[in-house]
């Protein structure tokens, strides 16, 4: 029965807005089949516990509820049920897991990829913290979680991550923080030129802004 409800279900997105719009639904109500025939199999089994959802289940749930809230244009109730998704994903994060990749490739299962999802985390952080600089806050922990959590990023992720720290902290008014952030980076990747970008629009759109 539900997997006959599901396919209407499908067949309606479809029939309404097309195959290609409906994409994001139809891969949501693909991991929520998923999770549910794994629970219909613990339950068989006698393994499930409580009537709580699993944390991939949850991550699923707060990661659409997120970008649903963004278009309701709602960034800082996006940004609110991400941190949420984001203290979730560390749960699971295990230390074998050196990037976000290595997380992805352990977790087929999640409706978006959190390779993906980490990068909007991060600009909505942005976003959101022009209004409320508690979210300039969050970014910079957010950052810093991030790699600590997956130490072997590759460069080009690095220095986007390490960019919106030093973005967050002078926009902070921490511009002492922020200059060593950026100089890191300039002496890290010389050639980059989104390094050298990045510390200068630091100083033409972040400085004082607190």
């Amino acid at each position: 029965v539900n997997r006959l409800l599901l396919e209407a279900l499908r067949a309606g997105a479809i029939h309404q807005v097309g195959k290609r719009k409906a994409r994001r639904f139809l891969k949501a109500v693909d991991a929520f089949e998923r999770a549910e025939e794994e629970r219909w199999e613990r339950l068989r089994a006698g393994t499930l516990p409580g009537s709580g959802l699993s944390t991939q289940a949850q991550i699923n749930q707060t990661m659409m509820q997120g970008y649903d809230l963004l278009r309701r244009r709602d960034r800082q109730g996006a940004v609110d049920v991400w941190l949420e998704t984001w203290e979730l994903i560390k749960e699971l994060a295990k230390p074998r897991m050196r990037t976000v990749e290595m997380f992805d490739k352990a977790y087929p299962r999640l409706v978006q990829m959190v390779f993906n999802w980490t990068s909007d985390l991060e600009m909505e952080l942005g976003n959101a913290g022009l209004d409320n600089p508690v979210y300039h806050e969050h970014r910079v922990r957010f950052v810093d979680e991030l790699l600590a959590h997956f130490p072997e990023e590759d460069d080009a992720r690095r220095l986007q991550m390490l960019r919106a720290k030093g973005e967050a902290l002078f926009y902070l008014g921490r511009q002492d923080e922020g200059d060593a952030v950026y100089r890191d980076l300039v002496d890290r990747y010389p050639d980059e030129a989104w390094a050298h970008i990045g510390w200068s629009d630091a100083y033409a759109f972040g400085q004082g802004m607190a």
